[in-house]
């Protein structure tokens, strides 16, 4: 689920964020959904509740069809993780007919150091390809995402100075580096992302096996302000009368830089998954769902990263059902992906449906989160 990568548990310290983590993949793969959550984040071949709409875009149309036509739900959550631990609420809903489904989502997510996001997801999703040659019909969704992101209280990057050389042309190059100086001083960073992902599922497309596709971050522009602004001085320091040295040191300078431009094609993610569903004298269904995610696969000038997650479910008269999950997945989702260090991650959950709400909760190792979704 693209990038979801179960990378919600993104690990990346109890109270703030690494000042190289890769802010746009941190928020986005934070809680959206229990019931994905509780499956070690394998969901985008798996129908839940319309918050699958935040992992697949397909799914809000494919899950509104399994249920009734025309079909409504409703669904809001609460959650934390070891980044977002004030607060991660996320909120949907959804229409559907045999034509088509419109979904409006709302998440708002709050930090400690004054670290907030607020996004807002409208999902347009329906049927692509018809029933046919007894597999299942191909559904498309895609949802038009715009992310506000602030962080008053942002930690900045230390100073350094290098020693300088200097060549028989007057050209300057760093020779070695002297100082490392932490810095004391918060600055602040906001952003305005406006992204696009793009779904696909199909029900039954081998026997008793579900498969889904994402692409997030297809598409994407992001207006970036930062205050202070970091530069660089160079000075001599005079040893003797014939010998100067030159130094180059950072500072930064009070004052806001504004950039604008296309994301970048390293977070353009791309999902493939898949769901084995058996059923059992027609009151337990067993569900394993398997998710790949591939980092940089469009982007020639990334090393490709994979994060594996899997899950397993057993449903009881179609009301209980209990999960576990594995992610095999980053930790800290740093800007240089290729860097990326893996962590083994496990995750579970349950979930209740009494007809018209359900309920569902995960846990995990620093997370949890819960979701209410009434249907209509």
């Amino acid at each position: 689920m693209i990038l979801r990568i179960l990378i919600f548990l993104c690990v990346l310290t109890c109270n703030a964020l690494s000042q190289k983590a890769d802010l746009l993949f941190t928020t986005q793969n934070s809680y959206t959904s229990a019931a994905s959550a509780g499956l070690g984040n394998a969901g985008i071949a798996v129908l839940s509740d319309i918050s699958g709409g935040l992992v697949n875009p397909a799914l809000v149309f494919s899950n509104g069809r399994s249920k009734s036509e025309p079909h409504g739900s409703i669904s809001v959550g609460f959650g934390r993780d070891s980044v977002f631990n004030r607060y991660i609420l996320p909120a949907g809903i959804s229409y559907s007919t045999g034509e088509g489904a419109l979904g409006l989502f709302y998440r708002t997510l709050s930090g400690k150091n004054r670290m907030d996001q607020h996004e807002i997801s409208v999902n347009l999703s329906g049927q692509l390809f018809s029933e046919s040659h007894g597999k299942g019909p191909v559904d498309f969704g895609v949802n038009f995402r715009y992310e506000r992101f602030t962080w008053e209280n942002r930690s900045l990057e230390p100073l350094h100075t290098w020693q300088l050389t200097v060549d028989s042309a007057g050209n300057k190059k760093i020779k070695s580096t002297e100082n490392i100086e932490p810095y004391s001083g918060k600055g602040t960073l906001s952003e305005n992302r406006f992204l696009t992902d793009v779904g696909f599922f199909q029900k039954d497309a081998w026997k008793n096996i579900d498969f889904g596709l994402t692409l997030r971050n297809l598409f994407g522009y992001i207006r970036t302000e930062k205050n202070p602004v970091l530069i660089a001085i160079d000075s001599t320091d005079t040893v003797s009368a014939d010998s100067v040295i030159e130094f180059r040191k950072e500072n930064y300078e009070k004052k806001t830089s504004k950039t604008k431009g296309w994301s970048q094609k390293q977070h353009r993610t791309v999902s493939i998954g898949a769901n084995y569903h058996t059923n059992f004298e027609n009151q337990v269904v067993l569900s394993i769902p398997m998710d790949l995610e591939i980092y940089g696969l469009l982007d020639k000038k990334t090393k490709n990263r994979f994060v594996f997650q899997c899950g397993i479910q057993v449903s009881i008269s179609e009301r209980f059902h209990i999960r576990g999950g594995y992610n095999r997945g980053p930790g800290d989702l740093i800007e240089d992906i290729a860097k990326l260090e893996y962590r083994n991650i496990f995750t579970g959950g349950a979930g209740i449906d009494i007809n018209p709400v359900s309920f569902d909760f995960f846990l995990s190792k620093g997370h949890f989160g819960l979701n209410a979704v009434y249907h209509y």
